[in-house]
């Protein structure tokens, strides 16, 4: 996996991620239908602020999280294991620590005040029987 020199400050997002990863990443590990926005939410949070910033990260972990991409694909049996965001979030991973990965995960999952904990019920619908009619 080589990996370009040139990159931008401009602030990361969901278009940018995706066309970074996909210049960066192999092709075969292309999900169909990726959450870059999940991805994009760790991203930022971790300070992970532009395009530049990102390849950095990538470069740094980039052998680490091949390797990690190699062992899963031959434990499982498979050409590849995880699409590009379980790539790049395996990057930040080794970035950030598991600790503060999953607790920033959890926490994002928690309802915020304010928000609804449960989707409201439809009000329950009457049954209607038909009745036998008389002929």
């Amino acid at each position: 996996m080589e990996l370009p020199t040139t990159s931008t400050s401009e602030p990361l997002n969901v278009d940018i991620l995706s066309r970074v990863l996909g210049e960066l990443l192999p092709a075969k590990n292309r999900g169909t239908d990726e959450s870059y926005a999940d991805l994009l939410d760790d991203l930022l949070h971790f300070n992970v602020l532009t395009e530049k910033d990102l390849r950095a990260l990538l470069k740094k972990h980039m052998s680490a999280v091949a390797e990690a991409e190699a062992v899963q694909a031959k434990r499982k049996g498979v050409d590849h294991f995880f699409v590009h965001v379980g790539l790049a979030r395996r990057a930040l991973r080794y970035e950030v620590g598991d600790k503060a990965l999953n607790e920033f995960q959890v926490e994002r999952r928690r309802p915020r005040e304010g928000t609804p904990t449960e989707t409201p019920k439809a009000p329950a619908r009457k049954r209607v029987t038909k009745r036998p009619s008389a002929a």
